[in-house]
């Protein structure tokens, strides 16, 4: 039976299938309902029941449990350090320091990650301060270095007569006469040796 109505299904139009319809209806209004069987043969997927298309959710659904993986992966061993540091070794106490002993610069914080990250992570105040002074004296004598240098560079293109940044190869005798030439010159011309 299922079989044959299967077949003829194509056959009947839009409209000779909703009479179909309305007809069975209107026959079994006052019957018992039909077993579901009967009523499987016709095909009901053109309602108003229809797949929403929505933008997928999966790189956000990613990028939670990604977040949530790395967060956890990193606090719970920090959790578990910090537990462990405060209930097996405690915060410091004062107590009093033997004469011949003198206490390490970690040693002064009180809890158990401070001192280590004094003691591993962090310079501690006395060293940064013997850095600072290094590295003061090392400006100090470029700074030195560099006024000699200066110095040095003016008198040699004053003079003109060693070999180094402004030396041209020529013979010294010729920049002797000329220093003498250019000295008695200035005596002749300017008056230095006249008598008024």
């Amino acid at each position: 039976k299922m079989v044959v109505m299967s077949l003829l299904r194509p056959a009947f139009g839009q409209g000779a299938r909703a009479l179909l319809l309305r007809g069975s209806m209107n026959a079994c209004k006052n019957q018992l309902a039909l077993p579901a069987a009967s009523t499987g043969a016709i095909r009901q997927m053109g309602g108003h029941n229809r797949i929403q298309i929505i933008p997928s959710r999966f790189e956000w659904d990613r990028w939670k449990d990604n977040m949530h993986f790395y967060l956890f992966l990193g606090f719970a061993p920090m959790g578990l350090l910090i537990l462990y540091c405060n209930l097996f070794i405690g915060q410091a106490t004062l107590a009093d320091i033997p004469e011949d002993y003198e206490p390490m610069p970690w040693e002064y914080y009180k809890g158990p990650i401070e001192r280590w990250f004094s003691k591993n992570v962090y310079d501690y105040e006395e060293k940064r301060y013997e850095i600072t002074l290094h590295n003061l004296w090392e400006e100090g004598e470029k700074r030195k270095v560099r006024q000699l240098q200066k110095k040095v560079k003016q008198l040699m293109n004053d003079r003109q007569d060693y070999k180094a940044w402004y030396y041209v190869p020529i013979d010294k005798s010729r920049i002797d006469k000329a220093a003498a030439a250019q000295k008695e010159w200035a005596e002749d011309y300017t008056g230095g040796g006249r008598s008024s």
